[in-house]
């Protein structure tokens, strides 16, 4: 890693403590996880700046700052079983492997599953199980999960999501129409399967589409 990186990475962290990001974990997993590994290579320069990212396929890197809050609205613990929908670059599932026991991130478009996976594998995370699918479905064979973090907008919640959310877990979402306000909702499932929701910031997400992406 080059000085200007170092001075890049370093100035990043201090921005999440400016902002309140404060858990040793969390702020660790951000250190220790490399976003211009993630990037594509004419964004590598800007990987530590607080913005989205665009990436293949239509999709983005979402900015560290709403990674951040979202991992604050729905905290993991090193124990759990956690579901990503959406996985994107690969970025955010590299989070979570660093904080959660096992995380299983779906994603529906093949060239994004690929490189997410290289990109991984490049910074020796193991504990992530990237697999192309409809993400609407979930993964029941891996569940329950104590956490669900959905990245692409949708009207409400999957029922299939919440099926497989473990009795004590909490589910995030960007709830709203393709085009128009969204909210991030927090879905909290109780002892004896009733669900709360709680909304816990506005959100701009790109919409999650149903069905494996022809050809991409």
């Amino acid at each position: 890693m080059s000085s200007d990186d170092a001075l890049r990475r370093a100035s990043f962290v201090l921005g999440l403590r400016s902002m309140g990001i404060t858990d040793h974990r969390l702020v660790s997993a951000f250190e220790a996880t490399r976003r211009e590994v993630f990037a594509p290579d004419q964004y590598a320069a800007d990987a530590y700046a607080d913005r989205l990212i665009p990436i293949a396929c239509g999709q983005i890197m979402e900015a560290p700052s709403v990674l951040a809050r979202l991992l604050q609205a729905v905290p993991v613990e090193a124990d759990m079983s956690v579901l990503e929908i959406g996985a994107g670059s690969g970025y955010f599932s590299a989070l979570l492997g660093k904080l959660a026991r096992r995380v299983v991130a779906l994603e529906r478009f093949r060239s994004l599953v690929e490189g997410a996976r290289a990109s991984l594998e490049s910074q020796s995370i193991s504990n992530v199980d990237l697999a192309l699918c409809d993400g609407h479905g979930g993964w029941p064979s891996a569940g329950p999960y104590q956490a669900i973090f959905v990245t692409g907008s949708v009207e409400s919640p999957s029922p299939a999501w919440l099926e497989q959310l473990a009795p004590g877990g909490r589910l995030i979402a960007p709830i709203g129409p393709k085009v128009g306000a969204q909210t991030w909702v927090r879905f909290s499932k109780d002892a004896d399967g009733g669900i709360e929701q709680e909304v816990t910031a506005p959100a701009f997400a790109v919409p999650l589409e149903q069905g494996l992406a022809r050809a991409l």
